[in-house]
């Protein structure tokens, strides 16, 4: 079976009870008191600035990818609560982004992948100019390129690769993350390397373990950082639960 007719033969799945996803475990070994605000007791994410920036950058590559024209493309991802100055960056981004000679072309965006109670979201899926191969992948709103040794991001690749592989046999060998970086060009981070047996044993025996460490956590401690609290949707929230208690220097600084 040709790589095209593999592409046009998957069907995006949704979100079902019961699935584990590697963003929701990531959330919850960065903050367990942020994973239970957003998935246990389904407290609405309040608006934050950073989340509202990287939804904007993911929607209009969306769009741009799914023939809509420029212009209209930026129009319709400030659907957003955005300042004029946070607008006029994403506007910025995006016209830097669309200068960026990308080495595939994508077939489909924002697509919904599952294999048995596995889940992930796919930013976008396609085929090696070249090479003609599948591709995949990601795009990150961060100051930060990975590196190849990156856990988060090795663990992303290898759970996305097994349900490829596994649900809709593509096999991938290349996975691309492109990464957004305020008003600079964007930079793409190429992993060429196809995902090893044990990278995906890994991966899952880290989804078992977290759901296991989920279901027997009775505190959810907060992880206060400096940056992470900063950029936390749920940071006022955090904080006045934790009036009465002795304020850290940490708490201070967050909320002046």
């Amino acid at each position: 079976m040709s790589n095209v007719i593999k592409l046009e033969s998957v069907k995006p799945q949704k979100w079902e009870n019961g699935c584990v996803s590697f963003s929701r475990y990531s959330t919850y070994h960065s903050c367990a008191r942020k994973f239970q605000y957003k998935y246990i007791d389904k407290v609405e994410e309040p608006k934050n600035k950073n989340f509202e920036l990287g939804k904007a950058v993911h929607k209009f590559c969306e769009l741009y990818h799914n023939g809509v024209e420029f212009d209209k493309a930026i129009v319709d991802c400030m659907c957003y609560e955005l300042e004029d100055k946070d607008k006029d960056m994403i506007e910025t981004m995006a016209k830097l982004y669309i200068e960026v000679e990308l080495p595939y072309e994508i077939k489909y965006t924002e697509m919904g992948i599952r294999h048995q109670n596995y889940y992930g979201i796919l930013d976008f899926i396609g085929t090696d100019n070249i090479t003609g191969e599948i591709i995949a992948g990601d795009y990150k709103t961060s100051a930060r390129m990975p590196s190849q040794m990156d856990l988060a991001v090795a663990k992303q690749r290898a759970l996305y690769s097994y349900i490829l592989s596994e649900e809709y046999d593509i096999d991938i060998n290349t996975f691309f993350f492109i990464y957004f970086i305020k008003t600079k060009k964007p930079k793409i981070a190429i992993f060429p390397t196809a995902v090893t047996t044990k990278e995906i044993d890994n991966v899952k025996s880290w989804l078992v373990g977290t759901q296991e460490n989920i279901r027997t956590d009775r505190n959810f401690v907060a992880n206060h950082s400096s940056m992470g609290c900063n950029m936390c949707s749920y940071k006022t929230l955090c904080l006045r639960e934790n009036l009465g208690k002795e304020l850290t220097e940490l708490s201070i600084n967050l909320i002046k």
